[in-house]
């Protein structure tokens, strides 16, 4: 199973919940956030590649991203995926899995949609959560 898995996110967001998990988000991501409704965290498209280099930056590893088209109404269209697949070779060092995923992650943001409309949601893990 990839580490970024519909089982895999549960089990950390309520890892979160219960305050068992800490969310690192560096102070330069979170002042790019766009708080939705229905997403959150979420980030324009023109930043994305500015949040992954941060995450990165403060160690964390960027598995998966998915882009939303955020209607007039507040409504939310879309879950568009970069449509790259890959894994992680969970035997490298940690700071050398970073780098890997931000590399994966780099490209496929940079020719992403950028409107105003568009927001991604990104999906990223410490070395803990390995």
């Amino acid at each position: 199973m990839k580490p970024f898995g519909s089982e895999g996110v549960a089990l950390r967001e309520a890892l979160c919940d219960l305050g068992a998990r800490d969310i690192v988000l560096p102070s330069r991501a979170a002042a790019l956030r766009r708080s939705l409704e229905n997403l959150d965290p979420a980030w324009p498209t023109v930043h994305l590649a500015e949040v992954i280099e941060q995450l990165a930056a403060h160690g964390q590893a960027v598995l998966h991203f998915q882009v939303w088209q955020v209607k007039p109404d507040g409504g939310i269209f879309g879950g568009r995926e970069p449509g790259i697949d890959w894994e992680i070779d969970r035997r490298l060092p940690w700071d050398r899995i970073v780098a890997d995923c931000r590399d994966w992650a780099l490209p496929a943001a940079e020719v992403t949609d950028k409107a105003p409309d568009l927001v991604a949601t990104i999906y990223w893990i410490d070395a803990s959560d390995l």
